[in-house]
């Protein structure tokens, strides 16, 4: 159920704990903040030790308060803070900002502090925001319950931030480059409240939305929540953990490429939003969406008084899913009717280096009305004739009026790559907002599946559950003697392969458990002799050539639930760069953008003279193996490496499932 934060983001009253006589100490510096931030309830100080401060009454404890606050701000140490808020709840306080370190950010010593904090909120139904945290600003509705600098200037965009450095540092950004906002939580350790909490309350707010996470809660929900945002504004987010360090691998191939990081790409890409690769690309997407303007298609007008960033700015949209603008005669006309002789009418259209504050203007006046053009880069370089002040003024005032984005690129504060960056992130959230996918699933057999899991043995369940929702298999028997193998080949002939059979080995390769084109009764003795030293059960199958061996698994990811790997396969699963995710379940595009975005998608459409694959056996086998491990939850992890793509159809060569 959400949480009703009303009064803690609209509180009529507050009562600071901790408040004191220091100028220097967090309880004084907030108070001063609540002040001056224009609030216009009661502030309560509290401080036993503390009578008056000018013509501040303190109090002794907020059981001499003369009514219940709708806030109290926690601003004492850490050992006396769970008392304090013990007695503040059990007074009727029911919303709270714990500034408070101590707890389980320092480690097995604050563990229990946290617990307990968690405790009393559990038993008195508290809204805590905390602790360890810098609090909460909102200038659009005139508070300041943060000890830091926070801007007086509203703005559009909303702010979660994990971390008060940066959300000080923002604010910071917004005062160098007059914006504001409206309104920044930070969320600190999230014991109680966290990012979730937030998103339910401001689900029907019509605001962009900034978001710094250094830990995802309940990641089903969060996708969820974010989508809806995405659907009417855009969505940043910005969380570390990209390293390997930051990813515990699991022993699966599957579990080794779909990392934590790569699974949290899966799930912002699909929720809509933009994720940001480091601080400098967040605070500039934040003030770009700020704006309220993103492009409604992919063509990019570029005007300059330069040529040099011009190119550098032609080949950053190359690349970038973008494209240059093509300008209709109409517009070509009009330039050449405005503007000196000299200056082309091309797209990137250069002004010259002695290009007045005017010349821009007339050049993006016309321009922008140019229905090619979805979206303008204004590139000024500071030459000797340059008018800075008055250009900038120019293009804000077009800004202002233009339903179009106008992008402004001052060389050296900001650079033509930077602004190209950002807004080819915003035209990839346009395009998914203006797709409209739908959920695609498969009836399955469950008896038939349900009597696999009773009565196969654990070394062939995977095989006797693929054959059950009948994905194709190669000829396969297990066997344990040199005989029965003879008598395989007999019915099915040569090639085969033979493979050790055990639950206790996950990767057959890797203990050189696997041997390939066995075509003579001498090569499949040797073959057996060798491996029954490894297994005392082997696999042999009918061998499959002349394919394209990708890779397919799925598992339960601890943050965002069931999700699917596709790439790449074989012996190339892990040496080529091609990790595509999903989470589950499968989607109408999400299926098809799985395949066509993988680098293995360029030996499918027909590479180098080759037939282009029949992709209906795959897309069939993708949303079975889905189907299969949603309606299965006793299954981990389930893996097909390699499935291969043959001009017929498709066979699973190796799957391996792990069971809970």
């Amino acid at each position: 159920m959400a949480r009703d934060l009303t009064k803690l983001f609209l509180p009529h009253s507050i009562a600071v704990i901790g408040a004191s006589e220091s100028p220097l100490k967090v309880g004084s510096v907030t108070l001063q903040n609540i002040i001056s931030s224009g609030f216009t309830g009661h502030i309560y100080p509290i401080n036993p030790h503390v009578k008056n401060i000018g013509a501040m009454h303190f109090y002794e404890s907020v059981l001499t308060l003369p009514e219940i606050p709708d806030l109290a701000v926690i601003a004492i140490p850490a050992a006396a803070s769970i008392p304090e808020i013990t007695r503040c709840a059990e007074f009727g306080i029911k919303n709270f900002v714990v500034f408070t370190a101590g707890f389980k950010e320092i480690g097995p010593a604050g563990q229990p502090l946290e617990q307990a904090l968690i405790d009393v909120a559990s038993k008195f139904n508290l809204n805590i925001i905390g602790p360890n945290c810098l609090g909460l600003a909102s200038p659009h509705d005139q508070l300041n319950i943060t000890f830091g600098q926070v801007i007086k200037q509203t703005g559009d965009l909303k702010i979660i931030s994990q971390s008060g450095a940066i959300a000080t540092a923002y604010f910071e950004y917004c005062r160098s480059n007059n914006l504001g906002f409206n309104t920044c939580v930070t969320l600190g350790n999230k014991s109680i409240i966290n990012e979730n909490d937030l998103l339910d309350y401001w689900e029907n707010d019509q605001s962009p939305l900034g978001l710094y996470l250094e830990s995802i809660s309940d990641g089903d929900r969060f996708v969820d929540l974010i989508t809806k945002v995405c659907q009417n504004f855009p969505v940043i987010v910005l969380k570390p953990g990209k390293s390997p360090q930051a990813a515990a691998a699991m022993k699966s191939h599957t579990g080794s490429i779909a990392t934590p990081d790569f699974i949290l790409d899966a799930a912002l890409h699909q929720s809509g939003a933009i994720r940001c690769s480091d601080i400098n690309q967040f605070f500039f997407l934040a003030k770009i969406i700020s704006q309220k303007r993103v492009p409604s298609g992919p063509h990019v007008a570029i005007i300059s008084n330069a040529g040099g960033p011009s190119v550098l700015a032609t080949d950053a949209l190359a690349v970038s899913g973008l494209k240059l603008a093509q300008f209709s005669q109409n517009t070509k006309q009009k330039l050449i009717d405005s503007l000196p002789p000299i200056i082309g009418t091309n797209n990137p259209l250069d002004l010259l280096g002695d290009a007045p504050a005017d010349r821009f203007q007339k050049a993006l006046e016309i321009i922008i009305q140019d229905p090619n053009v979805d979206s303008v880069i204004v590139i000024v370089t500071p030459q000797l004739m340059t008018q800075l002040s008055q250009t900038a003024q120019a293009v804000a005032e077009i800004t202002k009026i233009s339903t179009k984005p106008i992008f402004y690129s001052l060389i050296p504060e900001s650079y033509p790559e930077q602004v190209i960056s950002a807004l080819s992130s915003l035209w990839q959230w346009q395009q998914w907002r203006q797709a409209k996918p739908f959920p695609i699933s498969t009836t399955l057999p469950h008896d038939k599946i349900q009597s696999v899991f009773d009565n196969s043995p654990l070394n062939e369940l995977a095989q006797n559950l693929l054959s059950a929702i009948s994905i194709p298999t190669p000829t396969t028997d297990y066997i344990g003697s040199l005989d029965t193998a003879q008598e395989f080949v007999k019915k099915n002939n040569f090639p085969v392969v033979l493979k050790v059979s055990s639950s206790n080995i996950l990767h057959k390769t890797e203990v050189g458990g696997v041997i390939l084109n066995i075509d003579s009764s001498l090569k499949l003795s040797s073959a057996f002799n060798q491996l029954v030293a490894i297994s005392p059960t082997l696999q042999i199958q009918t061998q499959i050539d002349h394919g394209i061996e990708i890779i397919i698994g799925c598992k339960r990811d601890s943050t965002f639930g069931p999700i699917m790997l596709f790439g790449a396969g074989g012996k190339f699963a892990e040496l080529i760069s091609d990790r595509n995710l999903t989470l589950l379940p499968l989607t109408s595009t999400t299926i098809t953008n799985f395949v066509t975005n993988s680098q293995v998608a360029k030996l499918l459409s027909g590479f180098r003279g080759d037939t282009v694959y029949n992709l209906d056996p795959l897309y069939q086998t993708l949303q079975k193996i889905a189907q299969l491990f949603l309606d299965f939850p006793a299954i981990s992890e389930i893996e097909i490496n390699p499935l291969v793509v043959t001009h017929h159809g498709v066979s699973s060569l190796d799957p391996k499932i792990i069971l809970k």
